[in-house]
């Protein structure tokens, strides 16, 4: 049972759904709710797949704010216009 929960609670905490998880696996959403319920057994290349995954996800946003900043400064390097700024103080309200 212990096993089962961890491997739904690592997905959910992906943010992924069976469907989306089972998509990046390259196996069908039922083999891996097999895997969460313990009908299957998890085999160990799918579980180092999904470490896989989520290493790659937690780099991407890790680094999210660093390109997006770096992709600002590009296009503006002397600042975002007020023209520009989408924005208004009612969005944030």
């Amino acid at each position: 049972m212990q096993k089962r929960m961890r491997l739904k609670e690592a997905r959910e905490k992906m943010g992924y759904s069976m469907a989306e998880l089972a998509e990046c696996l390259g196996i069908h959403k039922a083999t891996w709710q097999g895997y969460e319920i313990g009908r299957r057994r998890c085999p160990y290349a799918v579980l180092r797949q999904v470490v896989t995954i989520r290493k790659k996800d937690r780099a991407f946003f890790a680094e999210l704010p660093a390109r997006l900043d770096v992709l600002i400064d590009k296009d503006f390097p002397h600042g975002i216009p007020p023209e520009i700024n989408y924005f208004t103080d009612e969005d944030f309200s």
